[in-house]
């Protein structure tokens, strides 16, 4: 996974109430491209957390798989 053209990665996620299930909704994009320069929905009510400190360019699925999604599951609920 490789951001397109100049920028860093910015991974972030909320989790959900869905019934009585949670789940958890993880975006992966560009920064400041796709954020525009707008990435701080704190506080947790508003929605998106950062899931990864990400000030990087590239990043191996697998690398992500095992260290950056699990970071987001058990973790309750905020709306």
């Amino acid at each position: 996974m490789e951001t397109a053209g100049v920028g860093s990665m910015k991974m972030w996620y909320v989790r959900r109430r869905a019934g009585l299930d949670t789940k958890t909704v993880v975006i992966i994009a560009s920064w400041p491209g796709y954020w525009g320069s707008q990435y701080n929905y704190q506080p947790r009510e508003r929605g998106w957390v950062e899931l990864w400190p990400s000030q990087i360019n590239a990043m191996g699925i697998q690398s992500l798989m095992d260290n950056v999604l699990p970071r987001a599951s058990g973790v309750t609920a905020w709306w």
